[in-house]
């Protein structure tokens, strides 16, 4: 697994060891950390940059990163290792919910998963640190809240994820199979085909208009020879 390079800013967190390999990399790291100081003519370069570039806009962490990060480090403000842990479940989670090939709606209401699922695990810890020992009802009652606020938000953006999903019905054309094709919206639509023809079949039967002299026959039957 490659390491990553950070460099800090006032505001931001560079991923700067990929940016070094770029043409200009040092260059483009020293404006980035001066734009953040102030410096009007590093940013006029670093926005001429970012134009000719758009790339490096991955440079910045996203919202949904720092606010990963603030609630991972108060899961265990105090121990490394588990805020590491807890960073990889959910790089993790986030490449098995994506899957394969994500569409742009799917990208944001995974992260936007990943992050509920942070503030649970967050709301989680409160909720059992703040359990034991002499604890007035009111704080008890306010955690418990905290924690059924956060499922709720977490179990609401699970299922905004299954419904769109739901709605991503495929489009079946043609499907290769070894060196036979088959035409997939074809057959689907041969039952149906079927199905109106036969309707349409027994229509006719049932409509169909008396052979010439039945009228006559069933009169005489019925004891009418009077012709019409």
């Amino acid at each position: 697994m490659a390491t990553k390079t950070r460099a800090s800013g006032r505001g931001i967190k560079i991923e700067a060891a990929w940016i070094l390999r770029e043409p200009n990399g040092k260059q483009i790291v020293r404006n980035l950390l001066a734009a953040e100081r102030g410096d009007t003519v590093a940013q006029s370069n670093l926005d001429s940059a970012l134009i000719e570039n758009p790339r490096l806009w991955k440079i910045i962490d996203t919202v949904e990163n720092e606010l990963a990060g603030g609630l991972i480090k108060s899961c265990f403000p105090e121990s490394w290792l588990l805020q590491k842990a807890m960073s990889h479940r959910m790089e993790t989670m986030r490449e098995e919910l994506l899957g394969d090939s994500p569409s742009p709606v799917d990208r944001l209401l995974v992260e936007r998963i990943c992050v509920c699922w942070l503030g649970l695990q967050s709301a989680q810890l409160k909720s059992l640190g703040n359990a034991g020992g002499e604890r007035s009802i009111a704080t008890l009652d306010f955690y418990d809240r905290q924690l059924g606020a956060a499922n709720k938000r977490y179990l609401a953006a699970i299922r905004a994820l299954a419904s769109i999903r739901r709605l991503q019905l495929p489009s079946f054309g043609q499907l290769n199979i070894g060196a036979h094709q088959l035409n997939v919206a074809a057959q689907l639509q041969e039952p149906s085909a079927q199905i109106c023809a036969e309707t349409t079949t027994r229509q006719r039967v049932t409509t169909k208009s008396p052979e010439p002299g039945e009228k006559s026959r069933k009169r005489c039957e019925k004891g009418d020879p009077t012709p019409r």
